[in-house]
Parts: C-alpha cells; structure tokens; sequence
C-alpha cells in the first residue's frame, strides 16, 4: 500500500500517521510503537498537539563518537521515558 500526502503541513501528517500507529497498537496488532530520527522538537511538536495518547515508546537515532545527541538522549530519559535506541551504520 503506497500513501501519498501533500506536505503542505507537516504537523497534521504527523499527528494523522501518529493516530493510524496509536490504533494498531489498540487493536493488538502491535506491542509497541515508536519513532526514528526525532529530534527533540520533533517529539515536543507530536506530544503537544493534545490528540496523542501514546507517547513513543523508542526512538531510534544513529549514534557513534560523531553523532552523540547528550540532549535529545537526556530529554528522552527524563521527560517521557522515551527508550533511546542505538542505530550504528557501521556494517563491521
């Protein structure tokens, strides 16, 4: 199934594929849901929108010595309790 969307608002494409992955999860479809590659804003500008009932539950970022996101990572731990995944594009 191919989904295509006119960007012409980030937000409520966000907050519209956010709900369709809220109702998989209720419907028992899925355990868990979550995001790839937010940044801090981004997770701010889902969960303040008022409409989310399930707070992402991993966000998957890549990290290694060059890429270390101490803030997102610290607002993930402390705010929502958001697992912070490791995504490492080193193919060793």
């Amino acid at each position: 199934m191919i989904f295509t969307y006119e960007f012409s608002d980030k937000n409520a494409v966000l907050r519209e594929t956010w709900r369709s992955l809220e109702l998989l999860l209720d419907s028992g479809r899925c355990r868990s849901i979550g995001v790839s590659n937010f940044m801090q804003s981004d997770l701010i500008d889902l969960m303040e929108e008022g409409e989310v009932s399930v707070v992402p539950q991993v966000n998957q970022c890549e990290f290694h010595p060059f890429q270390n996101p101490k803030q997102l990572r610290t607002f993930c731990e402390q705010n929502n309790k958001i697992q912070f995944q490791v995504e490492n594009n080193n193919n060793n």
